[in-house]
């Protein structure tokens, strides 16, 4: 009886992880970013990412039509970052971990990211680092927000 218990509370102790950022300070994750860039979403590559095929999600590729981890962005405009070192022809592929703290991109969409560099080089983001949606006509207004000093 014990044994079926301890292997409930696990079991359900895991599904009821969710995810939790602390207060959002945007200007000191801008800071703190190794990249920052406005772009629009062209392409989910969840598919192609090595490890996709131990996902939940891989079940069912339904998942993808409500959106995906892993974009493929066109490159609108560069914040902060070095061109020639993230950016090939303008696109850039942006990491998470298939987690509950991911934001599920829509092909279609743009977005400020802020992103940083994992130990395997990666850029990775995720909905704890500030990133946010907006159209590029609310560009200029939302960017001064993450750059005014505080």
């Amino acid at each position: 009886m014990r044994d079926i218990v301890l292997i409930l509370a696990i079991f359900y102790g895991s599904t009821m992880l969710a995810c939790e950022c602390s207060f959002i300070d945007v200007r000191k994750n801008y800071k703190k970013a190794d990249v920052v860039f406005y772009g629009e979403v062209i392409d989910i590559m969840d598919k192609s990412i090595e490890g996709w095929e131990d996902t939940l999600y891989s079940m069912n590729d339904s998942f993808l039509k409500f959106g995906g981890s892993f974009p493929m962005f066109k490159v609108i405009k560069i914040n902060k970052g070095k061109k020639k070192r993230h950016f090939e022809e303008n696109k850039i592929l942006i990491h998470q971990d298939w987690s509950t703290c991911d934001i599920s991109f829509k092909v279609g969409q743009t977005f400020l990211i802020l992103a940083y560099l994992d130990s395997e080089g990666n850029l990775k983001t995720s909905m704890c680092s500030g990133s946010s949606s907006f159209k590029i006509q609310d560009y200029e207004k939302n960017i001064e927000s993450y750059l005014k000093k505080s």
